[in-house]
């Protein structure tokens, strides 16, 4: 039996974000990974970001991305600055499209 939670957290009337976890049937293969997602969504500017992406494939795939809130760029004044930051370590490749390793 396949689990799936996803949890919606509003932070304001224009923004949310959306915590949704992939538990697979059977033990994380390359082809079926444990995924642990949050994105960010905006209705001004209309945009959703993932801001964290965990997934777990077996012992040789992992995946773990992390990058800030727009909003949060925008708070601390460096979008104009910072155009695009994002940190990612991984063993093998993780096709985030896809959610599947190769």
């Amino acid at each position: 039996m396949k689990a799936s939670v996803q949890v919606t957290i509003k932070s304001s009337e224009t923004e949310s974000y959306t915590a949704n976890l992939e538990i697979p049937t059977e033990a994380p293969s390359k082809e079926a990974p444990f995924v642990f997602k949050v994105t960010q969504s905006r209705k001004s500017p209309d945009s959703t970001d993932d801001v964290l992406i965990v997934a777990i494939g077996d012992k040789d795939n992992f995946y773990i991305g992390v990058k800030p809130p727009k909003s949060l760029m925008e708070l601390a004044k460096v979008e104009n600055v910072v155009d695009q930051l994002k940190v990612v370590v991984e063993e093998g490749t993780y096709n985030v499209n896809d959610g599947i390793f190769s």
